[in-house]
């Protein structure tokens, strides 16, 4: 995505609607000021976006409904099968739906995240995988 520096009638709009009165050579100085911000934030932007890749296959699972949402405490269930071996095997760990779990719908208890679908594991999700939760 490419940031555009706005014009310096863009900046004279924006401080009006701040009710800030600028004269135009200050309002020449803060655009000249932003080259150097928006430059760097260019680059940041261009760097690739590394995406771990998955260590364990999961399905996309489903929204419960009815009584097995548990007066509502589920919003999405579905199971990735950790590592075969580690102190967590053979348990079962439940991840608050603010989290990301790769393929698996957000929530965060409200419509903040609604919908969204995270393409990666937090460290922790990872780490209890590891360590053969499921």
């Amino acid at each position: 995505m490419t940031i555009r520096t706005p014009s310096t009638a863009e900046l004279a709009d924006i401080a009006a609607s701040l009710h800030m009165t600028l004269p135009p050579d200050q309002v020449q100085d803060y655009r000249v000021l932003m080259d150097g911000f928006l430059a760097d934030y260019q680059m940041i932007d261009d760097l690739p976006d590394e995406v771990p890749p998955l260590r364990y296959p999961r399905a996309p699972g489903y929204r419960p409904e009815g009584e097995e949402t548990c007066g509502n405490a589920w919003y999405w269930k579905a199971m990735v099968q950790g590592a075969s071996t580690g102190k967590l095997h053979g348990r079962t760990v439940a991840i608050k739906d603010n989290i990301n779990v790769a393929g698996v719908p957000m929530m965060n208890g409200s419509a903040t995240l609604e919908g969204f679908v995270p393409s990666f594991d937090a460290t922790v999700v990872t780490r209890v995988l590891d360590a053969g939760g499921s």
